[in-house]
């Protein structure tokens, strides 16, 4: 396990204590008991640094059999995730996959084989990761504690291959105390600036913690990002960019071509919807390639690919006669994607949004970005964590106020986007993952 040297930080000191959503840790929707137990394992006080982390992981897993893969960067790591889980699972192969936040359940942070893991075993793997601190005396913060849960299940479970998905930035991430074969860096984009910097090269930066100058990386990330990422660190071997030596092109049927070295790779569709999955896929090919260089055909690859689902991003639902689009969009580069992919949508005749947004992450222009596509707007907030505030939307939009309809997230919410949306309307919700999980809820489609 890795040791990290946590004096030449530039982030907060509160980081190591974040729960990396914590507008997820409250349920009124869909009650929590797993939740709530680990919630109250959380010490007050904790050293900062990853020797409470390591002296866990190696107290539990001495000898580590998984191949382990981190997948990280501002937006995109859950979609590569689900594309690389599937292509490998297409290979026969047996696949853990560790991602965040949840939208229902914490038991969704943990699949196996595409299933989240069963109540009964994540209680076990729970229990055992608590003796463990408490003789170790290793207090651990609710992000690690679920990390080191993540890499007991896995290796309990004989899997082959384990993803783990990064939870803020990098560098000083839980998952990062483990070593990974290979590494993924999505995309890099300005999010979570009052941790990781307020610069694209801070946040670069930090986010290239998780390269292994010795292993393979494959990324997304823009040369000047990359480079910032790559500063005072070995040159991972092999390196593969996204337009570089990995070769994107649209088809005509919507579809795309992935050249990567000699090979050419014809996809007609991926499972998640936008230009930017076709990115994500092409990434998570790339790395599968990697892993297992050989026997892929064109079929394979395509089912695979084809196969990827992850809730909550542009996810469809069709209920009462309106078409509903969740997405987790909350940052500018998120909402850009969003609004391209609804661009690329077929055309309704009126468009309702469902909004909630944490206040350092709403520049003026992810609102203009939003009102262009809008026929009416609901700006939500809840009592336990307050989203920005309501008068803000209205100020927004001071030439049609009149369609701005504040609310407290609630089923009422549901009734006036159906009724402002009509027949053949849709309602878009977008911002926060916390409301993606409520909504879906609310529309049924969690018990």
């Amino acid at each position: 396990m890795q040791n990290a040297n946590w004096n030449d930080t530039c982030l907060h000191t509160s980081f190591p204590l974040l729960l990396e959503s914590p507008d997820m840790t409250v349920k009124p929707f869909s009650h929590d008991p797993i939740l709530e137990e680990l919630l109250d394992l959380q010490p007050g006080k904790i050293e900062l640094g990853f020797e409470r982390l390591n002296r866990v992981l190696d107290f539990l897993v001495p000898h580590p059999q998984c191949r382990t893969i981190l997948i990280g960067g501002t937006n995109g790591k859950g979609s590569t995730v689900a594309f690389l889980e599937c292509l490998l699972r297409s290979r026969g192969r047996t696949i853990g996959s560790y991602t965040s936040p949840h939208l229902h359940r914490v038991q969704e942070r943990f699949r196996i084989q595409g299933t989240p893991v069963e109540e009964s075993r994540l209680r076990k793997g729970i229990e055992e990761v608590r003796s463990a601190v408490e003789n170790l005396k290793a207090p651990l913060t609710f992000f690690e504690f679920l990390t080191v849960c993540a890499v007991v299940l896995f290796e309990r479970s004989n899997v082959e291959f384990t993803l783990l998905e990064v939870g803020l930035g990098g560098r000083l991430d839980a998952t990062n105390a483990v070593e990974p074969e290979l590494s993924i860096l999505t995309s890099v984009g300005m999010d979570h600036m009052e941790w990781l910097g307020d610069t694209l090269e801070q946040i670069a930066w930090e986010k290239g913690g998780i390269i292994r100058g010795d292993k393979p990386l494959i990324t997304g990330f823009p040369e000047t990002a990359l480079q910032a990422a790559l500063k005072g660190r070995a040159v991972p071997q092999p390196l593969l960019r996204l337009g570089a030596e990995i070769q994107r092109k649209p088809m005509n049927n919507g579809g795309m071509q992935i050249a990567l070295g000699d090979d050419v790779w014809d996809i007609p569709v991926v499972g998640l919807v936008g230009e930017h999955q076709q990115e994500n896929a092409a990434l998570a090919l790339a790395a599968a390639l990697q892993l297992i260089p050989e026997g892929w055909t064109q079929k394979i690859v395509q089912e695979g690919l084809s196969q990827a689902q992850h809730p909550g991003r542009f996810e469809t639902i069709h209920e009462g006669g309106v078409e509903w689009v969740l997405d987790g969009a909350h940052n500018p580069e998120g909402a850009k994607c969003l609004v391209q992919a609804l661009c690329s949508a077929k055309k309704v005749s009126t468009t309702v949004w469902i909004v909630a947004v944490k206040e350092p992450r709403v520049p003026e222009s992810l609102i203009r970005l939003w009102y262009e596509l809008g026929d009416y707007w609901i700006p939500v907030s809840w009592t336990e964590h307050p989203m920005v505030p309501l008068s803000r939307w209205k100020q927004a939009f001071p030439e049609e106020a009149e369609k701005v309809l504040p609310m407290e997230l609630g089923p009422d919410v549901i009734d006036a986007a159906r009724e402002a949306a009509g027949e053949g309307g849709r309602v878009v919700v977008a911002g926060s993952l916390y409301l993606i999980g409520a909504i879906r809820t609310m529309l049924g489609r969690f018990n």
